[in-house]
């Protein structure tokens, strides 16, 4: 029979730090961001029918893919607090369709 040692050394663990009071805040600015791109575009398209939504969207998905601090931002807010969330943050009727764009970037 094989003599089995344990190994009962304590090894250091890397702390999980979790800054929950920041994802309310990521969610909240990256909601509050694309609710004023939405409102600097949505003069453009009839939201009123599916081919509106989706060209709103697309400006709007454009807009963030342009700006670096927006795209880290509603990432972080998508990771964090869900796809949901952002949706219901946003308010909007092309919230949705939006999202589901913005998802793409976590590919």
């Amino acid at each position: 029979m094989q003599d089995l040692k344990k190994d009962f050394r304590i090894k250091p663990m890397k702390a999980n730090q979790n800054n929950y009071a920041a994802q309310p805040q990521n969610l909240a600015d990256a909601a509050k961001e694309i609710k004023e791109l939405i409102a600097q575009l949505s003069g453009d398209y009839d939201i009123t029918n599916p081919s509106g939504k989706m060209g709103l969207s697309g400006k709007v998905i454009e807009s963030v893919e342009k700006n670096p601090t927006l795209k880290t931002r509603t990432l972080n807010a998508l990771k964090e607090a869900g796809k949901i969330a952002l949706e219901e943050a946003i308010d909007h009727p092309v919230a949705k369709v939006l999202v589901a764009g913005l998802e793409g970037f976590m590919e």
